[in-house]
């Protein structure tokens, strides 16, 4: 008898961990995802020249390149009306953003910072590749009427095309950062898009009612991230790679 007992008990046993083993693998088990950011930010606070007010940073696709999961990467960015609470923002989302950590990214998703799109539909901004690259954004055209700085996305230096034109980076709203532009909508591929000036409603816009400053001036503040997706496609993004903000000012505007 006791030989019998301890025989079911064994068998017991071992249908047990069995289950439990068939459990924790149709289950799965928690993953652990390693992101690296993009690296080698050019900060712009409140340039005033025109020649060097765009963003710029580094991608990290050769740190990210044993990682299945990697897409490549994006940006997010808010508009304010107010430098003071882009600051206090900037200040708030820094605390958060830890290395290879997502903490960052969701207390600037918190904030209600968007992605930015770009007219070419491409996602993500610029797809991994197998080095890395430095990326330059022009959110509006400016300067010279005859030979401008355009807007538009350069990876290594080339343009982001849109058919045979320049993309062009765009709020979340398919609408342009040319806020000021004497033409109703510009037009890439043949597709025009509204030149709006930001509303105080706009989900990317923290407007102050507060705001002592001067009208017709707006703040765009941004940040890098390299950006994963799962086979279950839930997205994953490493820390924040600050690029500071840039001043949207009518008196700016030549056209």
């Amino acid at each position: 008898m006791k030989k019998n007992a301890y025989i079911l008990f064994k068998f017991f046993i071992f249908s047990l961990i069995t289950i439990m083993c068939v459990f924790f693998m149709s289950c799965g088990l928690d993953v652990y995802y390693i992101l690296y950011p993009p690296s080698e930010a050019k900060v712009v606070n409140e340039e005033t020249d025109a020649l060097g007010r765009y963003f710029s940073f580094k991608t990290a696709d050769v740190e990210n390149s044993d990682m299945d999961i990697f897409t490549g990467t994006t940006v997010l960015y808010k508009i304010y009306n107010n430098q003071s609470q882009l600051l206090s923002d900037s200040f708030s989302i820094n605390n958060y953003n830890e290395e290879l950590s997502e903490k960052g990214y969701n207390r600037a998703y918190a904030l209600g910072y968007q992605q930015l799109n770009i007219s070419n539909n491409d996602t993500p901004l610029v797809a991994k590749s197998g080095q890395n690259r430095t990326v330059e954004i022009r959110l509006f055209t400016e300067g010279y009427v005859n030979n401008p700085y355009e807007a538009g996305i350069k990876v290594s230096g080339q343009y982001i095309m849109d058919g045979n034109d320049y993309a062009i980076p765009l709020r979340e709203n398919n609408t342009t950062f040319a806020f000021y532009s004497s033409s109703k909508n510009t037009v890439v591929n043949g597709v025009p898009y509204s030149n709006n000036i930001p509303n105080q409603e706009d989900i990317d816009v923290k407007y102050t009612q507060a705001s002592s400053e001067a009208d017709d001036v707006w703040y765009v503040n941004a940040y890098a991230v390299s950006v994963g997706m799962t086979s279950d496609f839930s997205y994953k993004h490493s820390a924040l790679e600050p690029l500071g903000y840039i001043v949207i000012d009518k008196s700016d505007f030549n056209n």
